[in-house]
């Protein structure tokens, strides 16, 4: 399950975002499941030891076996770096590569994830030929068809 999450700036400073039903529910449903949370969630991730509500969301979301796969800033300026884009992930034993993807277009930096899956199921691909046959008797059952679903679309 892929959870695309946002966090407007400056939303309802005084309520902690972990608490809100926009959260908590993926978090309940993905209980059981593989399940990830993406997107900018607004916090800087890197003063959760600093910064009371950061701190509680990740404790939060730690409590529910969500962990963040990116661990550097994804949003850079000349000033400062935060981290605020993230993927949380809920699988603790899977092997997986997060990746900060460098654009100079904006400040803010796209990340990504590439999850390893032990998948035992190969999917076989059968080559198929299509053909289409132009003789007589096919023409015959083509305008068939055809006047049948004509037919169900005139009024009478």
């Amino acid at each position: 399950m892929l959870y695309s999450v946002i966090r407007v700036g400056g939303w309802v400073k005084k309520q902690h975002f972990s608490r809100y039903i926009i959260l908590e529910r993926p978090l309940t449903r993905s209980k059981h499941k593989l399940a990830f949370l993406a997107g900018d969630f607004n916090l800087n991730l890197l003063n959760a030891n600093s910064y009371a509500p950061t701190g509680e969301f990740l404790n939060n979301l730690q409590s529910f076996n969500f962990a963040p796969a990116i661990r550097n800033p994804t949003r850079i300026s000349d000033t400062s770096a935060t981290l605020i884009y993230n993927i949380f992930v809920n699988c603790i034993g899977c092997e997986y590569n997060s990746a900060i993807i460098y654009s100079d277009i904006s400040d803010h930096l796209p990340v990504a994830l590439h999850l390893r899956t032990n998948s035992s199921k190969t999917h076989k691909m059968t080559n198929y030929v299509n053909k289409r046959y132009f003789d007589s008797m096919s023409i015959d059952k083509f305008i068939l068809n055809w006047k049948i679903r004509i037919g169900m679309f005139c009024i009478i």
